[in-house]
């Protein structure tokens, strides 16, 4: 395919130092490779990175605590924002959280990323509170949160939500295959 293709897999092992890379370069206090490594053993994490032509260019690290689906960490290159890339891989770890019986969905964002905080209101998350100084640097973290979906109709819906985004995005990203 002309200009590659996309691919949202599981994250492995290899991945790891291109991953810890990719977090140095976006977050001003990163995670350390020794972090992400422990993700692959978690029971309670689903990481996938998001590969183009084979190259990694992002990843997100969603857990899945009983009923709710937690953000722990999503970004991507930087020579590839601005994509809907971290929206795809935003999408496809909520999917898979509703998939597994999560209702809800909750995450922290420096307050500072505006980027970041549009991406999160379009799936819904509302702000539902504030942290003070909450990053090594001072800098706030607001909470935010998605549902939760406690009966079937809102659930149902925030699902066809879900879906109908996957499909938009599907339609305008060359994805190599159907993501799992």
């Amino acid at each position: 395919m002309v200009g590659g293709s996309y691919l949202v897999r599981p994250l492995v092992e290899t991945d790891l130092d291109t991953v810890a890379q990719i977090e140095q370069e976006s977050r001003p206090s990163p995670w350390s490779l020794k972090q992400f490594a422990a993700e692959l053993t978690s029971a309670n994490s689903y990481p996938h990175v998001l590969t183009l032509d084979d190259e990694v260019i992002g990843y997100i690290i969603p857990w899945l605590i009983a009923d709710e689906v937690q953000i722990q960490n999503i970004a991507v290159a930087s020579n590839h924002r601005g994509k809907k890339l971290g929206e795809l891989l935003l999408n496809i770890a909520l999917q898979q959280g509703l998939d597994r019986g999560a209702i809800s969905a909750i995450l922290e964002v420096r307050e500072s990323n505006k980027p970041a905080i549009s991406l999160y209101t379009k799936y819904q998350f509302k702000t539902v509170g504030r942290r003070e100084n909450y990053y090594r640097d001072g800098e706030n973290a607001l909470l935010m949160t998605a549902g939760p979906f406690e009966n079937e109709k809102s659930l149902s819906t925030y699902n066809s939500f879900i879906r109908e985004r996957q499909l938009i995005l599907k339609k305008s990203l060359p994805l190599e295959q159907p993501h799992r």
